[in-house]
């Protein structure tokens, strides 16, 4: 297979995903229902860990078992990385201070 057959294949593949309505590993149903996947958004806008599980779970409420377990879930990390940043500001001006 020389590079213009990889690339073309790659392009169909990447055609058959995108146009693909679902698909239980690459493409499950709760997020099915619009033309941009969270995780495609996530990446795009360089969240970490944590944002982008707030991002995946209030996208996904209501769509897959009980809206507020999801709810809860984005609350969660949210939280996380809350403490997250005031943990690193705590540091920050421990690191600061003149002794």
């Amino acid at each position: 297979m020389n590079k213009t057959d990889f690339e073309n294949a790659l392009k169909e593949e990447d055609r058959m995903y995108k146009t693909e309505p679902y698909n239980k590993f690459t493409r499950p149903s709760h997020y099915c229902f619009s033309n941009i996947e969270p995780k495609d958004a996530i990446r795009d806008w360089g969240l970490n860990f944590n944002l982008g599980n707030v991002v995946k779970y209030v996208v996904r409420a209501g769509k897959k078992e009980n809206i507020l377990d999801d709810l809860r879930k984005a609350m969660t990390y949210l939280n996380f990385e809350i403490e997250a940043i005031e943990e690193e500001r705590t540091e920050a001006n421990d690191n600061c201070k003149i002794i």
